[in-house]
């Protein structure tokens, strides 16, 4: 059985480096794995479902570009 596929955590960026790219893959086992879909492709559905998640999860900000996301804490940049 494969492993979890865990969300980047937004209090791993530094000043320097407050993003990472989550490629659509990613996005894509993320979403299946936890709403239990099937899903194939990154569509709306996934990318709003993707947003919500991850802002949830502490990131300020998700911003795609075609499939991949970019994950942004902006609060690292006033420390």
């Amino acid at each position: 059985m494969a492993r979890p596929l865990v969300l980047p955590d937004p209090n791993d960026r530094s000043k320097n480096s407050p993003f990472v790219d989550v490629d659509n893959n990613r996005v894509l086992g993320i979403y299946n794995q936890n709403t239990g879909e099937g899903a194939q492709r990154v569509t709306d559905k996934v990318r709003d479902w993707f947003t919500q998640y991850v802002q949830s999860a502490g990131w300020d900000l998700a911003e795609f570009s075609g499939t991949h996301c970019r994950l942004t804490n902006t609060r690292v940049r006033d420390m």
